[in-house]
């Protein structure tokens, strides 16, 4: 029970903690972000209010288009090792989540076109 309750808290403090303006993004910070949203990407419904908060965070992690593009391979090369997320639900998150990326959330994104 302890380790239910221990787990959501360090994704929140680790979401917390990327989401510093001007800093470079990781692929482990934005897989770390979205980790919360892994059940609805695989499993639909409606998305987690953490997931949604890790949307918000990475949003605000990436100021810069370069950032942007990083994130956008990161997420995409994790959606590919991973055959449970399924597309749809992906392109559908930023939406239900209310976080405009500008660019859908697809494995078939070209990130070069990321802006």
């Amino acid at each position: 029970m302890r380790k239910l309750v221990v787990l959501p808290l360090l994704v929140i403090v680790f979401v917390s903690m990327m989401a510093e303006e001007g800093k470079a993004i990781t692929c482990s910070q934005a897989n770390l972000s979205m980790a919360p949203c892994l059940s609805y990407l695989m499993n639909g419904g409606n998305p987690s209010a953490l997931c949604c908060k890790g949307m918000k965070n990475l949003k605000k992690a990436t100021p810069e288009k370069d950032d942007r593009q990083t994130v956008c391979r990161c997420l995409k090369d994790t959606a590919t090792k991973n055959p449970k997320i399924k597309d749809d639900n992906a392109s559908q998150l930023p939406g239900k989540c209310g976080v405009d990326f500008g660019v859908p959330f697809s494995t078939g994104t070209n990130c070069d076109s990321v802006n």
